[in-house]
């Protein structure tokens, strides 16, 4: 169910942006503003996972953060939370779930990273060096 979900954020670009000034509302929970996934969280019994997702929110609008910190970050923070799980089968699922958002985020996500690091006007430079692409954030 979570990685079909999922994988609408993937089938539109702009979904994953979101519509909403991200200066202003700086953390919307897990999924897109439009897709937002914190009730599936809660039914499924893994809430704890939310607070990782605004985690990572606010970690695209700090400049000095590449994608790769905060999307790495972020899955830490989410295998981490599931630990707060009482089952073991539920930790087990839930440290899943977390691969698959982070796989989502990293995947999909950089639209809303570049949208979120213009609109708090930080400078991302591109080198581009024998097919490889270095990324540094200022």
């Amino acid at each position: 169910m979570l990685l079909f979900v999922c994988s609408i954020c993937l089938l539109s670009p702009h979904a994953l942006g979101g519509s909403i000034n991200r200066f202003y509302r700086q953390a919307n929970g897990c999924g897109p503003v439009n897709l937002n996934i914190d009730i599936l969280l809660k039914e499924i019994g893994e809430h704890v996972l939310i607070e990782c997702c605004n985690e990572h929110d606010l970690c695209y609008d700090q400049c000095g953060k590449t994608q790769l910190t905060c999307d790495t970050t972020f899955l830490h923070c989410m295998l981490e939370a599931c630990q707060q799980l009482l089952l073991s089968s539920n930790i087990n699922h839930c440290q899943n779930d977390a691969r698959i958002l982070f796989w989502f985020v990293f995947v999909g996500g950089r639209s809303a990273y570049e949208q979120a690091q213009q609109e708090h006007y930080c400078t991302i430079l591109k080198q581009e060096t024998n097919d490889t692409s270095i990324e540094t954030v200022k």
